[in-house]
């Protein structure tokens, strides 16, 4: 992913704040356009994703990284343009890499937890 400084820097933060939290990224894929099978109608081009784990009894999860565009297929092209999905989350929320991006991050690692939480829950019973 061809990315600004201060996006790339977010990038890395990221992947160490999920080391930090256990989790482990299986499967790095690159330049994938819109070939993954998506969740919904969501306006937006997938760049990159990452497959996360965190133990073996829980099943991966996705972080789709996505350039934001303008609803008609044409891409922002602010410092900020770059977002990112819980692919299994169930509401439409993407984080931006944008001045927000201290608060996004806290709520990325804390839907990650929820999610590997319900999937627990759900496995239980």
């Amino acid at each position: 992913m061809l990315l600004k400084s201060k996006q790339r820097d977010k990038i890395i933060q990221l992947r160490s704040r999920l080391e930090q939290k256990g989790w482990v990224i299986t499967e790095e894929i690159a330049d994938v356009g819109n070939d993954v099978l998506r969740w919904g109608d969501v306006p937006g081009n997938i760049l990159e994703y990452w497959m996360l784990k965190r133990d073996s009894r829980h099943n991966p999860l996705h972080l789709d990284f996505e350039a934001k565009d303008d609803g008609l297929g044409m891409v922002i092209s602010k410092d900020d343009f770059l977002c990112c999905r819980l692919r299994e989350s169930d509401h439409n929320k993407s984080w931006g890499f944008n001045k927000q991006w201290p608060e996004n991050l806290e709520q990325i690692l804390q839907s990650l937890d929820n999610i590997q939480a319900e999937q627990a829950h759900q496995a239980d019973g």
